[in-house]
């Protein structure tokens, strides 16, 4: 974890999230705590949604930047989440998405943002980094439980 954290650090690719987390595996390895009970659904749910704050992070106009950020998390919707509440947080963010279907050529989400004011745009934006940071803080939360449980059990 902590490797490949690093190497993506390195990339430029990482998220404060996945690097905060990687913070964690030199304590974890003291402590002799292997990762256990992080679903490889949810290392995927935080790498695509890494990548689609990434995409938000340019100097295009919002409403491209909405588009790239979906390209980089559209897969997602297939993938499904391992929360039911940021099920739902996505599934609004997919609906504000693709809510204009009048031109299926050009695409739902393409004519959709180009419909969007800033306002909306940095909204459905807002949402994206806050459903990418509430699924790196929860990962960041369960692994203190683990290291507070490790420090409670008698030597």
């Amino acid at each position: 974890m902590l490797k490949r954290t690093i190497s993506m650090v390195g990339g430029g690719l990482a998220p404060l999230g996945q690097w905060a987390i990687g913070c964690f595996a030199p304590a974890l390895a003291y402590l002799g705590v292997k990762e256990q009970g992080v679903e490889m659904s949810e290392d995927y749910e935080r790498e695509k949604l890494a990548n689609a704050v990434h995409a938000l992070a340019s100097a295009a106009p919002i409403q491209k930047r909405l588009e790239y950020a979906w390209t980089a998390m559209h897969t997602l919707k297939n993938h499904g989440f391992t929360d039911a509440e940021r099920q739902a947080e996505y599934e609004s963010i997919y609906e504000r998405l693709t809510a204009d279907k009048s031109d299926a050529h050009a695409g739902h989400v393409p004519t959709t943002c180009a419909g969007l004011t800033d306002d909306q745009a940095e909204e459905i934006a807002r949402d994206i980094v806050d459903l990418n940071t509430a699924l790196n803080w929860n990962r960041v939360y369960a692994l203190e439980d683990q290291i507070r449980d490790l420090k409670a059990q008698p030597n």
